[in-house]
């Protein structure tokens, strides 16, 4: 793909070739996809949406890192075959992608905290632009569904580790707008009592969970969780099962809904049939989860009229 032009839009460079700004012929887009079973079901459904517009799609799993040849391999076979667009699931491989090609745009998604994600750096710039659709719940409709669940919130502790810092910063300045304070806190899953002695001198109304493989196992959940059940306080969780073990409430993304919104990203980069896509897109749609016993048992009350009608309910009487 020979580039013969770079627009900014949106403080992202895209470049444009005359075949995508033109559209002709049938473009081919390679999904790349990271060692675990959701990112390659992702890039399944990707696939699948985007061969019924038209789009022909190679499916390629990224190696680990210790696997220099093979990504050596995989590199190459990019720079020759030349796809129109590369679509990447997970941080593994987007960050693989970056490195591996300097003139093919890459969207990315299913990636998790993508403010703290490095391939979003200054020092990637001079490549090509990076664009996609995260899993992350927009800041602002985060604090806005504690506020729905339990009015009167006004301190929200979240643990942290340096993976998720920027995703931190990026809630504190939603919830200043909404008259709510950020209260970060560093943890990590090793010496985790440390974090909940700080959680409990930070004295606040609850906590609010982001996904951090540093913080968060399944021990440190369900220590978090007893913390929320003993302190009578609300724990707002990014899984539906972490709601269904205890936590108050929760918002989380379906994979086949992020797969559908990014394949709408790809076509819209290589159709330009409005204006080209960029940045960070959040998802479109989310799903959401409450925990009745949980309410009961900490006294709070969720007015149902604050919560979609499709939300999932657990622990309600039969």
């Amino acid at each position: 793909m020979k580039i013969t032009s770079v627009v900014l839009l949106g403080g992202w460079l895209w470049c444009v070739s005359p075949t995508l700004a033109d559209g002709q012929g049938q473009a081919h887009v390679a999904i790349l996809y990271g060692d675990h079973a959701s990112y390659k079901n992702a890039a399944v459904s990707l696939k699948a949406f985007l061969e019924t517009q038209n789009l022909e799609c190679s499916l390629i799993a990224v190696p680990k890192a210790r696997d220099s040849f093979a990504r050596k391999r995989i590199s190459e076979e990019l720079r020759k075959t030349k796809p129109a667009v590369i679509a990447a699931a997970g941080t593994v491989a987007t960050s693989f992608a970056v490195r591996a090609v300097h003139d093919i745009p890459v969207v990315f998604f299913m990636v998790p905290n993508v403010r703290d994600t490095s391939f979003l750096k200054n020092e990637h710039s001079d490549r090509r632009v990076i664009g996609g659709v995260t899993t992350d719940v927009s800041p602002k409709d985060q604090i806005d569904w504690i506020l729905r669940t339990y009015p009167g919130c006004k301190r929200v502790a979240v643990l942290h580790s340096g993976r998720s810092r920027k995703t931190v910063e990026s809630l504190k300045a939603a919830a200043e707008q909404l008259g709510v304070t950020i209260v970060s806190i560093k943890a990590h899953k090793q010496g985790f009592p440390k974090a909940i002695a700080a959680l409990e001198e930070a004295h606040c109304d609850g906590l609010l969970m982001v996904p951090d493989a540093k913080v968060y196992n399944s021990a440190s959940v369900q220590r978090v969780l007893l913390w929320g059940l003993r302190q009578k306080k609300p724990v707002w969780a990014f899984s539906e099962s972490i709601v269904k073990a205890g936590a108050l409430a929760g918002q989380y993304v379906d994979r086949q809904d992020i797969a559908r919104q990014t394949a709408d990203f790809v076509r819209d980069l290589i159709t330009q049939k409005e204006s080209l896509p960029s940045g960070v897109q959040y998802p479109r749609r989310y799903k959401t989860a409450i925990n009745e016993h949980t309410a009961a048992m900490i006294k709070a009350s969720i007015n149902r009229r604050a919560v979609e009608q499709n939300t999932v309910r657990f622990g309600g009487k039969p």
